[in-house]
């Protein structure tokens, strides 16, 4: 993330000097969906745990839960 955040945004539009941050957001979402919805080897406490620090994005999850939606990466 730090990375991301400290990246030259030289030569860049501005909508592009945050496109490193909201791919990380999307695996980190992405892989708290996964673990959690899919393969069930995520408990329920350390799930809620992930959202309530912000790990992972709830709304996104909660759109990616519904069909047609799987593909989204950002709301």
């Amino acid at each position: 993330m730090r990375d991301a955040e400290n990246e030259p945004a030289e030569g860049k539009r501005k909508a592009e000097t945050v496109w490193g941050i909201y791919r990380l957001n999307h695996q980190m979402s992405r892989y708290v969906f996964e673990l959690y919805y899919k393969k069930k080897e995520l408990s329920r406490e350390v799930y809620d745990y992930c959202i309530k620090e912000k790990w992972a994005d709830a709304a996104l999850i909660a759109k990616w839960k519904k069909a047609g939606y799987e593909r989204l990466c950002c709301v």
